[in-house]
């Protein structure tokens, strides 16, 4: 499956590195690498599949072929916060290089048991919030990669929601107050919230996942829309979510582009394939002998902006004509 990053680039760095001989490269690569992936959907979701073709792709950019230079050891968390450390432990035990995840519940558990092994975030909200790095660019521990670090966007989701619906007054926010990456974007989205005049619902996501009740609630008590912050436990039901609000006939606004795929209106943040791919470049870095307390984090500075419009006429909404000009994606 291929992944085409090139025309949507939209890392930067924070920091650089010089180039790595060709000699000392080669030297490097005669032995057999362990790359443990701890991934926290299951085996048969299509992002998870898509997020690790990205990063096997971004791997063969680098050189690393799987089965002739590296070896992929790949766990699934299934959107069980509590396999995080006990897969992490099972990784650990094959003597894997270097571990690659994202969550900042499952970076979490991960760190419990991951001892030394360096760390790589191919995805976290708020890396420095979340206190797994002392800067983003001294990141300083086994701990490094890509951080949204975007507390604004929430915000911007409902700002592009109001341009949908001009009398949006109440708007139902799921999200799961015990992930540290979302505490600032819940509050820059009440602060946005206020600011539009709107009145936000928090719906805290349990951990049980017996969320349907909330949605129902939220409806019956006038909430007009859904907005959801990314998080494990919520994305890993996104599906559910999506169909209990349609039921309501309600949209959702979401983060990531996951979620427009199974039904929400619209989803506003980075590209998490793109980050996955290059979640890669840390990888190559560290197998070649680099510190993860050396490398800088990086953050996004590119933002994709998905429009479902099969959902927005089911629902009886008009986009504008100038929003959906500047959507990277129109689903039909």
């Amino acid at each position: 499956m291929a992944i085409h990053i090139g025309r949507r680039e939209f890392i930067v760095t924070l920091g650089g590195g010089a180039a790595w001989p060709l000699a000392a490269r080669a030297q490097q690569r005669d032995r057999m690498r362990r790359i443990g992936v701890l991934m926290p959907f299951g085996a048969s979701d299509d992002e998870a599949k898509r997020y690790l073709a990205a990063f096997q792709q971004g791997l063969q950019e680098l050189g690393w072929t799987k089965g002739r230079n590296v070896t992929l050891e790949i766990r699934y968390v299934e959107g069980q916060l509590d396999r995080s450390t006990p897969l992490t432990s099972e990784l650990v035990g094959l003597s894997i290089d270097v571990l690659v995840t994202e969550g900042s519940q499952v970076i979490q558990g991960a760190r419990k048991v991951a001892g030394t092994i360096p760390i790589v975030m191919a995805r976290v909200g708020d890396a420095v919030g979340a206190g797994f790095v002392t800067s983003l660019a001294r990141p300083g521990g086994n701990l490094t990669g890509l951080s949204l670090y975007a507390t604004e966007q929430g915000g911007k989701r409902l700002e592009l929601l109001k341009e949908i619906l001009p009398g949006l007054v109440d708007v139902a926010m799921l999200w799961n107050p015990k992930n540290p990456s979302q505490r600032l974007q819940a509050q820059n989205i009440e602060v946005a919230a206020a600011r539009f005049k709107i009145q936000l619902r928090s719906l805290p996501f349990p951990e049980s996942g017996d969320f349907e009740a909330q949605i129902q609630d939220a409806a019956r008590a006038g909430a007009q829309a859904f907005i959801t912050l990314d998080d494990v436990l919520i994305q890993s039901r996104r599906a559910r979510i999506v169909e209990l609000a349609m039921q309501q006939r309600l949209p959702v606004v979401s983060e990531f582009k996951a979620f427009t795929n199974d039904g929400a209106l619209m989803t506003y943040s980075a590209d998490a394939a793109a980050m996955w791919h290059r979640a890669a470049n840390y990888v190559d870095r560290i197998l070649k002998g680099a510190k993860p307390a050396d490398l800088p984090v990086e953050l996004p500075t590119r933002f994709q902006l998905v429009i479902n419009l099969k959902t927005a006429k089911a629902l009886g909404l008009t986009v504008p004509d100038k929003l959906l000009a500047t959507a990277d994606e129109v689903i039909e």
